[in-house]
């Protein structure tokens, strides 16, 4: 941006933004590729599509570094996923933890398996295959952490960490390392609420 500039197109950030409309959350894309893909989707018009190597989007921590700080108390955390790729390792959520250099406090994941990791030991969410959409959901009630697939519980984990987080990846982990193959859509984030607190009918609309 130099004098009489009068259009920018940097294309270096995401189209995705927080459509609660409650902050002014930002979404910076790594050197693959997330977009918008009208062709696949679960709901609406749309979902986001990770093509692998490099492609993830992380919370700009410089406008909300304390966006989703999910704390001591209950939380959900819950999206539609659908993979392309089932056998490689790949990360689809990592929460890295205030003042903790490459540890991360929470991840949502598959290697070797479906799983979860909540800073203490690795458990095992279930089973999914490639392209086919899977509500997925991590649920903290109290002081156990459920995971459930299309509203089937799955593993299980006491915790009463205080994830006082900052930095949230979505598609990969926070240093870069194992990125999704596939789709997300409808991703929501709820601190202080277990929305889920035994098997469901997973969302439809």
């Amino acid at each position: 941006s130099v004098t009489n500039t009068k259009l920018l197109l940097n294309f270096t950030n995401s189209v995705f933004f927080d459509s609660t409309g409650k902050t002014n959350a930002r979404f910076l894309s790594g050197s693959g590729v997330v977009r918008s893909k009208t062709g696949v989707k679960k709901f609406g018009t749309a979902s986001a599509q990770w093509t692998g190597t490099g492609a993830y989007l992380r919370l700009n921590e410089s406008l909300e570094p304390d966006l989703i700080p999910l704390g001591g108390g209950d939380f959900t955390i819950e999206f539609q996923l659908r993979l392309t790729d089932v056998t490689s390792t790949q990360v689809f959520i990592d929460v890295l933890q205030h003042s903790v250099s490459g540890g991360s406090a929470l991840q949502i994941y598959i290697s070797s398996g479906f799983k979860f990791y909540a800073g203490s030991s690795e458990i095992t969410i279930g089973t999914i295959s490639t392209n086919t959409w899977y509500h997925i959901a991590l649920v903290r009630n109290g002081s156990t952490i459920t995971s459930y697939i299309d509203g089937t519980a799955g593993g299980t984990e006491s915790n009463t960490t205080n994830f006082k987080n900052q930095r949230l990846t979505l598609g990969s982990n926070f240093n870069g390392d194992y990125y999704l193959r596939g789709y997300m859509d409808e991703l929501r984030i709820t601190r202080g609420k277990a929305r889920y607190t035994s098997n469901f009918t997973a969302p439809t609309e």
